[in-house]
């Protein structure tokens, strides 16, 4: 069959942008215009050879970012997921339970690495394999109805592999659902899935079905709002929720806890770590939080009611600070001078009212500190052998964080900024090259 050549992925775009196809390790990468969107979805499940002469794939065949395959794995993907999430690998539990986290861990870096499709319109940042087999062992091995309240981290294979009978309800029927169907149908898992725009009034899927839940909303009070009240709703009662919070929205959680009276009876602090499209480490942690459903629960929105809010417009609380990601094209162009020409940039471009500053440069990394008027400050550091850059601005201003996520594009080329995230308070800000 025709499919994706190892460690070739897919930004897909929903509108009339077109999507962008590229491969792990190479500078080289081909946009594609969306009137191919569904030959390029077909290449993920596999296409009949017969295909072949179909011009977008000769071309495609030439670029070498298809090929003749009789599987759908892809070991380039999974090597550069184990690469991605070696650092966590310490938190393996040892003996018997490390056997099951073993196997566990081969089949979802399987599934992960053959889903190479990410939807920027829906806002898929998975979590590492290992953090979603975590997840499950929470749970542990049983019977148990449990209930995905989205699910691009995929962590209904693991459950369902532990013998949970799994429920996915996510809007992505483009490539998510179809993935899962897929992986459901091909490896005999009790995996179901269903379209479900959360916003939208929800019928045909009674109340208190399920025995748990598993969450991982983005860290905003609507968002919070949103996926709690969908997911406590259909959750019985005395069943637990997993639900990922960034620690600097703990405040934010505490209000949607106190209004919809459900009980935390768990927290896990930096339990999720996740990748980005092109299979890149993405610096975001969140918390984990176990919760609890009682008879006093009461969900913000009601399964029948109207709940269109705007998830990506939130805010954590006054935005003090913020974090964002810039990705280059060409590592080339990250080196000692071009970081240093955005460090004389940022000092020069008269946005910042420089008190006194600090450098330190070593072999494999460079960095700065400036205290600013009134108390605030910037440090930036660049880490050459990850090809990362990392700023710190505090307090907080639009135009301010604007004019350095700019400065960084600038003076390190062909670089573009995938990720704006604001929190509450200081916090690490990740730049990467």
């Amino acid at each position: 069959m025709l499919t994706y050549a190892d460690g070739v992925h897919l930004n897909l775009e929903l509108h009339r942008e077109p999507s962008l196809l590229a491969r792990i390790g190479a500078f080289g990468k081909l946009h594609v215009e969306p009137q191919h969107r569904g030959l390029l979805l077909g290449l993920l499940f596999g296409l009949d050879r017969e295909r072949a002469s179909d011009p977008l794939l000769r071309l495609l065949r030439r670029r070498g970012l298809i090929a003749d395959k009789d599987s759908l794995d892809d070991p380039v993907l999974e090597q550069r997921l184990d690469e991605i999430g070696f650092h966590w690998r310490w938190q393996r539990p040892a003996g018997k339970p490390g056997a099951l986290f073993d196997r566990l861990y081969a089949a979802t870096r399987r599934a992960h690495a053959r889903r190479k499709v990410f939807v920027k319109e829906f806002g898929q940042t998975p979590a590492l394999p290992e953090t979603v087999v975590r997840r499950a062992l929470l749970l542990g091995p049983g019977r148990q109805r449990v209930l995905c309240v989205g699910d691009d981290d995929l962590v209904s294979i693991p459950l369902a592999l532990l013998g949970h009978r799994v429920t996915v309800y996510d809007i992505d029927d483009l490539v998510l659902l179809p993935f899962l169907r897929r992986i459901a149908r091909d490896w005999k898992l009790s995996i179901r899935v269903e379209r479900r725009d959360l916003m939208e009034p929800q019928r045909g899927a009674p109340p208190r079905r399920f025995d748990a839940l598993f969450t991982d909303p983005m860290s905003t009070r609507e968002c919070f709002d949103l996926f709690l009240s969908r997911g406590l709703a259909w959750l019985k009662e005395g069943g637990r929720g997993h639900c990922c919070v960034h620690p600097l929205a703990l405040e934010t959680f505490g209000a949607v806890q106190q209004q919809m009276r459900f009980d935390i009876v768990e927290r896990h602090h930096e339990f999720n770590h996740y990748y980005e499209e092109g299979f890149w480490e993405n610096y975001y942690r969140s918390d984990l939080l176990v919760l609890e459903k009682s008879a006093a629960t009461r969900p913000r929105f009601a399964l029948g009611d109207d709940a269109h809010v705007d998830i990506f417009a939130g805010e954590l609380n006054t935005r003090h600070h913020a974090c964002c990601d810039i990705r280059a094209f060409d590592p080339h162009h990250f080196d000692r001078p071009h970081v240093e020409a955005a460090i004389a940039a940022l000092r020069c471009c008269g946005l910042f009212d420089v008190v006194a500053e600090q450098s330190h440069a070593e072999a494999a990394s460079l960095s700065w500190i400036a205290a600013l008027r009134g108390g605030g400050y910037l440090g930036l550091t660049a880490f050459f052998d990850e090809q990362l850059v990392a700023y710190d601005l505090f307090p907080f201003q639009p135009r301010r964080d604007l004019m350095i996520r700019e400065i960084i594009r600038r003076e390190i080329p062909q670089s573009f900024c995938v990720l704006v995230y604001r929190v509450a308070k200081p916090a690490r800000s990740v730049v990467s090259a």
